[in-house]
């Protein structure tokens, strides 16, 4: 029933391909809103104006603005193979390229587009499931938060194409800084966030620390040249069996913002006194900062 309500609406519409928050997405926000998905699109399965099924895809953990414009096209496009497969009898010759589009959507809603890191939705998942594991045996991740200093200001002064550039080359550099099994994400504007997996300890962040801060230490050229450098903030919080993934993260952003507060270019390492200290206490720096 719900399916044949999308389907309609969409005739109605004249818009057989949409997502939550897009034109022609109210029945789907509906829909989502009542099997509790963050966020969804959809797209009718049609050839020569016969309808024969639905396509949808949804998401649970993130936010809503998960998919974005080109998600949707490669969703149609998606929907188009399967129509047409569908219609012609010869969808097993046609799966390989199916699903060739299906890991392409999958990798889409699971990757910043800009950078092509993990995305706050695969970040999150990657951290839960380490947290889970590491509840099995003993070994606790940690998690970084990082906060880019003086990124602004080259947004603001060369414009957004240098701004995208300067994220896409930092993002690279995060990647190949940090260990090969752990995860570099980017989390939306100039903040990203490392999942370190367990057994770590404060002398294993300070290497990855290290090999993140000679990265920072390099110019980025821009183009036309133009260069510029940025710092970091960094937040650091343990995981232990007394952390959930909603504490881990919460401590990680806590510490990241006291080190924002207390000056550029400084880690913080989490500690129960960040809950109630004041804006202007000395915060917990990492050795040598």
């Amino acid at each position: 029933a719900d399916a044949d309500r999308l389907v309609a609406f969409a005739e109605e519409s004249g818009v057989p391909t949409t997502r939550t928050g897009a034109p022609g997405g109210t029945e789907l926000e509906r829909y989502a809103a009542r099997h509790g998905l963050k966020d969804a699109m959809m797209s009718v399965l049609s050839t020569e104006g016969r309808v024969q099924g639905l396509l949808l895809v949804s998401e649970r953990l993130g936010d809503v603005g998960t998919f974005g414009g080109s998600d949707l096209s490669l969703l149609e496009t998606f929907a188009r193979h399967v129509a047409t497969s569908l219609d012609r009898g010869r969808l097993e010759t046609d799966l390989r390229r199916i699903l060739e589009l299906q890991e392409e959507l999958r990798h889409a809603a699971m990757h910043d587009p800009l950078t092509e890191l993990p995305n706050r939705t695969l970040f999150l998942d990657r951290t839960e499931n380490g947290l889970n594991l590491a509840g099995r045996n003993g070994q606790w991740p940690a998690v970084l938060y990082i906060d880019l200093d003086g990124f602004k200001p080259v947004n603001d002064t060369y414009g957004h194409q240098a701004g995208d550039l300067l994220l896409k080359v930092f993002a690279q550099r995060l990647h190949e800084a940090v260990r090969t099994a752990d995860t570099a994400a980017r989390l939306g504007g100039d903040e990203f966030a490392v999942l370190l997996h367990g057994p770590i300890d404060a002398e294993g962040v300070e290497q990855v620390l290290a090999r993140i801060r000679l990265q920072l230490d390099l110019p980025i050229e821009l183009g036309a040249g133009r260069s510029a450098k940025v710092g970091a903030s960094l937040g650091v919080s343990f995981g232990g069996p007394d952390t959930d993934i909603d504490t881990l993260i919460r401590r990680a952003d806590l510490a990241m913002y006291t080190a924002k507060r207390n000056g550029r270019g400084t880690t913080v390492y989490y500690d129960p006194s960040l809950e109630t200290a004041p804006e202007d206490t000395q915060p917990i720096l990492a050795p040598g900062r």
